[in-house]
């Protein structure tokens, strides 16, 4: 086990403690806004923002340095405004929660490798019609 002398300098805080998440609200119900500031309160390293309509969703990620993005769900189909929201800022997160907090997604850009079964002009040909899809 390590101690720490008298005149050591201080153990650093663990990890945890030093990494932050920002968490956006835009354009939820005040009762679900209420229900996920009580939910994080109490949580180390989350820090949650409040937003202002989703209106121009991409300055106030921005502006509140954003990690994730907690909305009102609007269904299975993640709606353009988002989408170009995630193009635009790949790291950022959404988290959609329906208007009676019964249902959540959780919405993030990522790389996925799917392999050909066979490397073929005809595979090739349905790789490119598939991914322009």
């Amino acid at each position: 086990m390590h101690t720490v002398g008298r005149n050591a300098p201080p153990l650093p805080p663990p990890l945890r403690d030093l990494v932050s998440t920002r968490v956006l609200l835009v354009a939820v119900p005040p009762l679900l806004g209420d229900i996920v500031r009580d939910a994080l309160a109490a949580e180390p390293g989350v820090t949650v923002v409040n937003g202002g309509s989703a209106g121009e969703l991409e300055d106030d990620v921005a502006a509140a340095r954003a990690d994730v993005l907690l909305a009102e769900d609007a269904g299975t189909e993640l709606p353009d405004r988002y989408l170009r929201l995630m193009y635009r800022q790949p790291r950022l997160r959404l988290l959609l929660v329906s208007p009676d907090g019964r249902n959540a997604a959780l919405w993030r850009m990522e790389p996925r490798r799917r392999a050909l079964r066979e490397v073929s002009p005809r595979a090739l040909v349905d790789a490119v019609r598939a991914a322009a899809e």
